[in-house]
C-alpha cells in the first residue's frame, strides 16, 4: 500500500523511531508491505502539536481532528494541519449596535460571539487570525452581520440576527461587499483563471444565489491547449459553474446537462498518483469527518473535443 504524507506547516516525520525526512512544502511517499502497521511521529519544527499514531485501519477511518485522510484507491494521502491555540485572552474585533454586540476574540482558539436582547450565540472557528472585520447589512427586512477573518484568503461568515441567531454562510472568498446587498467574489487558480461573482438573496430562511457572473482570462483559448490539458480545463469549468459545451462533441455534448449529475459533487481535481494509470484524472469527494475519496475518470478526444467519458475501476 502506498501512503503520502503532507502538512501545512514544517515538520519532521519519523517511522518506527527512525527519521524519514521533513514535510510541509514537500510530500513524502511511503510504501508499506505486509500486515504490520508502522508507528508514525509528526514533529513540528516551529512549534505546534506533535501527532503520534499507528498507521492502521482505525486511524484511516477515524483520523484525529487535525488530520485529513484521502482514499486514493490504492493508497492514501494523510495531511496534517496546524492547531495552534492562543491561551491569552485578546479581543480581535468588536462592534456594538443598539440591538447586538458582536465580538471576535482569542481564548484557547478563535471565537465569535453575538449577543442580542433575546439571544446569545457563540462558536469556535478553526482558524488563527490577528485581524477581523465586522459589518451589518440588510436583505429585504432581514438583518445580517458579516464577520471576515483575514488570512491568505478571507474566511467570511454571515449570521442572521434573528431569534435564535443563525449562521447562514461560511466560505473562503477573495472579495465581498455588503453595500446595496450582499456580493461575493471568488478567484479560481485554474487554467482559465475563472472569476465568479455571486449576488445573494435571502429566501425562506436561506441565502440563495440571485445571480452569478462567471468570467475567465481574456488570454484563455481552448484551441491552444495541449490535448492532455483539455479534460482538466473542462472539469475546472464544470466545478466553477462555467459553460462546458465548447469542450464537448457528439453524444457527450448532446447530454451536457447530465454531466453534473454524472460526476457528482466533487470539490477538487488532481492528476493520478504513480500507482494509477497516467491517462486517469482524479476527482476529490468528501465522504465523512476529515475523510475524502478520489474517483478516477478517463476521457477520449476527437479533434480536440471530448467525445467519451468513462469512470475507472
Amino acid at each position: 500500500m502506498y501512503y503520502y504524507f503532507s502538512s501545512d506547516y514544517p515538520a519532521a516525520i519519523k517511522i518506527n523511531g527512525i527519521f524519514y525526512g521533513t514535510i510541509g512544502g514537500v510530500i513524502k511517499p511511503l510504501r508499506v508491505d505486509g500486515d504490520t502497521a508502522p508507528f508514525i511521529e509528526i514533529c513540528p519544527l516551529n512549534g505546534g502539536q506533535t501527532v503520534n499514531f499507528m498507521l492502521n485501519r482505525e486511524f484511516l477511518l477515524e483520523p484525529p481532528e487535525q488530520v485529513t485522510v484521502t482514499d486514493l484507491k490504492g493508497g492514501y494521502l494523510v495531511k496534517f494541519y496546524q492547531t495552534v491555540f492562543f491561551n491569552e485572552f485578546s479581543i480581535i474585533a468588536q462592534e456594538k449596535y443598539q440591538d447586538a454586540v458582536i465580538t471576535v476574540f482569542n481564548e484557547n482558539g478563535l471565537k465569535i460571539s453575538i449577543e442580542t436582547p433575546n439571544d446569545f450565540f457563540a462558536e469556535t472557528v478553526k482558524r488563527n487570525a490577528s485581524s477581523a472585520q465586522i459589518s451589518r447589512f440588510r436583505l429585504g427586512q432581514a438583518q445580517f452581520v458579516a464577520v471576515s477573518i483575514f488570512g491568505d484568503k478571507t474566511l467570511l461568515l454571515v449570521y442572521h440576527l434573528s431569534t435564535p441567531v443563525r449562521k447562514l454562510f461560511m466560505r473562503e472568498v477573495d472579495e465581498y461587499s455588503t453595500e446595496n446587498g450582499f456580493t461575493t467574489t471568488e478567484n479560481f487558480k485554474d487554467i482559465a483563471k475563472h472569476k465568479v461573482t455571486t449576488v445573494w438573496n435571502y429566501d425562506n430562511g436561506k441565502l440563495t444565489q440571485n445571480s452569478v457572473k462567471i468570467e475567465k482570462s481574456e488570454k484563455f483559448d481552448i484551441s491552444l491547449l495541449p490535448e492532455k490539458l483539455i479534460p482538466y480545463a473542462f472539469l475546472e469549468a464544470l466545478i466553477s459553474g462555467d459553460t462546458i459545451e465548447e469542450y464537448l462533441t457528439g453524444n457527450v455534448k448532446d447530454h451536457a446537462d447530465k454531466l453534473s449529475g454524472f460526476f457528482g459533487n466533487f470539490i477538487g481535481i488532481m492528476p493520478p498518483p504513480t500507482f494509477r494509470k497516467i491517462e486517469e484524472i482524479g476527482l476529490i469527494y468528501p465522504c465523512g469527518r476529515n475523510l475524502y475519496r478520489v474517483d478516477y475518470f478517463t476521457f477520449e478526444l476527437l479533434n480536440g473535443k471530448i467525445c467519451n467519458i468513462k469512470k475507472a475501476d
